[in-house]
């Protein structure tokens, strides 16, 4: 769909952009840590620039938009699918193309870490749960910065075939019985606990605290299925009216509630402007045009938005160190990034899409009778987008 990806391709340079001027320069320590590297200097922005930024968190804005495009077009993609060839298809479209990334980002962390005369801190259980993405479980780190939003998306994956059989009956009660019981669920878990600080009282429950936060950005994902729902004219749009306001108080009720309380002050805001930049292109999405340049934004967005942090801060780090200014290191990365996700796209991300198609086709026989004439039309065009 046209609207879906021009927003993919805006969606995935806000990332770039935020963590390669913001992130890059204002926390230095968070990049030296996560690439083996030495920081650089932080750099002080103006007073303006920084409250600009606390408002409009481009990182954050361009995941919520990534959040409810998936949350939109995975049910499409379960439309006539069988629940095997659908999961399998989701899985050849994530795992190739993060694996491509991860394989080049640890490359990278272990060149700078040589420059640098630092060791690799990374351990046989950090790549096994990396690999799979299941460092939450473990409770181990992210190597790529960006994994906890796959993460979240996989577990998506699994849920959705259940809020889609819902969904295509004309009713929301399942989705919004996610939100209310994840809201439900946060407030009794931490109902008794004498601290103030919410992440500690999560802290004596174990191991659950590990990924329970999750469950509140599928609320926020849900928005996009309830969209979805619109869209099929399967629900009414006083139904989705509500069902967006409901599921949006729920989010926002959430994740202050849960065991990473912090990312309700980082994305709580991006989250709510990623809503009001989706929702215009959804409702006027017949007067999006996609252009040769978005087309190509849309077409490397998730091998971009996965390959883009360590390849892209070490490449910076390196020639910043060789004595390049940041305003030549800063293009030449993005630059780099951008060649390496083309490569990814051609030689990863486009064969495994096809390998899933031509596997799941042997899995499901969809019913053309259950899809209406424009979900059919865009069948295909659904299987190549990076969410």
């Amino acid at each position: 769909m046209a609207f879906a990806d021009v927003l993919r391709g805006l969606a995935a340079p806000t990332v770039v952009f935020g963590h390669f001027i913001v992130l890059y320069l204002q926390a230095p320590q968070v990049v030296a840590g996560i690439t083996m590297g030495e920081p650089i200097q932080p750099v002080a922005f103006p007073a303006v620039i920084d409250s600009l930024y606390s408002i409009f968190n481009l990182p954050g804005i361009g995941v919520a938009v990534f959040f409810l495009i998936s949350g939109f077009v995975i049910p499409l993609s379960l439309d006539g699918a069988s629940v095997p060839g659908y999961l399998l298809k989701r899985l050849l479209r994530i795992f190739p193309t993060y694996w491509a990334a991860l394989a080049i980002g640890v490359a990278a962390t272990y060149i700078s870490a040589a420059y640098w005369s630092k060791p690799v801190t990374h351990t046989v259980v950090d790549y096994f749960a990396n690999t799979f993405l299941i460092a939450d479980f473990f409770g181990r780190l992210d190597i790529i910065s960006v994994m906890w939003t796959l993460q979240i998306e996989v577990k998506f994956y699994l849920l959705a075939p259940l809020f889609h059989a819902s969904l295509r009956k004309g009713s929301l009660s399942r989705v919004l019985l996610w939100g209310a019981g994840v809201v439900a669920g946060y407030w009794f878990a931490i109902s008794g606990c004498e601290s103030s600080d919410v992440a500690a009282c999560w802290g004596r429950l174990g191991f659950i605290s590990r990924f329970t936060w999750e469950a509140a950005f599928i609320i926020y994902m849900l928005i996009g299925s309830v969209l979805y729902a619109h869209y099929r004219k399967f629900i009414s749009d006083r139904q989705t009216a509500f069902g967006v306001a409901f599921l949006l108080g729920c989010f926002a009720a959430a994740v202050p509630l849960s065991s990473a309380p912090a990312l309700g002050a980082v994305y709580g805001l991006a989250f709510f402007w990623g809503l009001l930049i989706f929702l215009p292109f959804y409702f006027f999405r017949a007067r999006v045009r996609l252009n040769p340049v978005f087309q190509f934004l849309a077409d490397i967005s998730y091998p971009l938005y996965v390959v883009h942090p360590l390849l892209g801060y070490v490449a910076m780090r390196l020639m910043m160190a060789a004595g390049l200014p940041y305003l030549v290191a800063f293009p030449a990365a993005l630059a780099l990034v951008t060649g390496v996700a083309i490569a990814i796209h051609v030689y990863a991300e486009a064969p495994s899409i096809a390998l899933g198609k031509r596997l799941a086709g042997r899995l499901s026989r969809p019913s053309q009778k259950t899809l209406q004439p424009d979900a059919a039309a865009h069948a295909a065009q659904r299987e190549t987008s990076p969410n």
